[in-house]
């Protein structure tokens, strides 16, 4: 029963939703919860296409060529709403009432259901929320709302009653591997690095898949760590220039170190080259494991680490980058 053809992983989820509407027994009201780009979205489409196909073909799949089909998929379905912040900060109550509270009570055009899905909807203000509870509470019997969001402790407790909550979990690295081999062409090598640096998530390692200066940036930062031990101090406080130079990048330029010394500490205490992420550098790696121990690893490691978890919280970038390429200094 695989009604979500084109979702990589979740089965559990899926099996939910179809059998939900195998039975007739699709709620009114579901939370989607995960990182960015899990697949929230695309199994909400998904989801939303199968339940409004005029063919569906065995099991409630969309056939995929109806003209609610081809609508949902291009996104003019009247019946269809998504509901965005934009670039404002925040979901507020002018938007919940006119596009959803007040829409809902008018019926469908040309289907069964009247979907409303909300992206980023964790960040709705609690009067926004509280607008959204009402039709949550007394839903017209053909409306659906699909919340996507990545945490659903910022939502009312009333709201979190009155939804069925579906948890996306971190894809494996195997399944986000084989992914981007059967769709994107990917050499093994190619999709176990970049499946490797997405941290569950198929949305970014499809992004640095695609990223033209995602290569370069790599190339940069693999010259300055392959050299960081041999270098003097006034050379490691450079690096600073290149950390400037991708301050936009920096969440990846950080959890490309973190892998690096995940690579190194695996070759020096395992010696297990085929659980290298960064297979096309195993060479380098495997020169740098003769000249570091253990220890010194997981010290580096646990700085990249702390800095990077400091700038989460909000550190200032420059200070945090300066007091990470000192202590660098001093693991050495």
């Amino acid at each position: 029963m695989d009604v979500f053809n084109t979702v990589a992983g979740h089965e559990e989820i899926r099996r939910h939703l179809a059998s939900a509407m195998e039975g007739g027994t699709v709620s009114h009201a579901y939370l989607f919860e995960g990182i960015d780009g899990v697949g929230k979205t695309t199994m909400a489409m998904e989801f939303v296409q199968a339940l409004l196909c005029t063919e569906p073909q065995v099991s409630h799949m969309a056939c995929g060529h109806c003209l609610s089909c081809r609508t949902v998929k291009t996104g003019n379905h009247p019946d269809v709403k998504v509901l965005t912040k934009g670039d404002k900060a925040s979901l507020g109550i002018g938007e919940i009432r006119s596009r959803l509270v007040y829409d809902a009570q008018i019926k469908p055009y040309q289907s069964a259901w009247k979907v409303y899905i909300i992206q980023d909807a964790d960040t709705m203000t609690v009067e926004a929320q509280n607008a959204l509870l009402k039709t949550l509470e007394e839903p017209p019997s053909y409306v659906l709302i699909i919340l996507l969001a990545n945490n659903s402790q910022k939502f009312l407790p009333t709201i979190l009653s009155r939804v069925i909550t579906l948890h996306f979990q971190p894809l494996p690295e195997r399944t986000i591997a084989s992914w981007l081999k059967d769709h994107q062409g990917l050499t093994e090598e190619r999709a176990s690095l970049f499946a490797g640096l997405s941290r569950g998530s198929l949305g970014t390692a499809i992004m640095l898949a695609s990223s033209e200066t995602f290569g370069q940036m790599r190339e940069e930062l693999t010259g300055h760590l392959e050299s960081l031990r041999t270098s003097k101090p006034s050379e490691i406080l450079k690096m600073a220039d290149f950390f400037n130079k991708y301050k936009d990048s920096q969440d990846m330029i950080f959890s490309l170190m973190q892998v690096w010394f995940r690579d190194l500490l695996i070759l020096i205490l395992e010696k297990d080259e085929q659980a290298v992420l960064t297979k096309d550098k195993t060479d380098i790696l495997k020169k740098l494991a003769l000249e570091y121990d253990a220890d010194e690893v997981m010290r580096l490691f646990s700085s990249v680490e702390r800095i990077r978890e400091a700038l989460r919280l909000g550190a200032q970038y420059a200070f945090s980058i300066d007091c990470l390429l000192k202590s660098m200094m001093e693991e050495l």
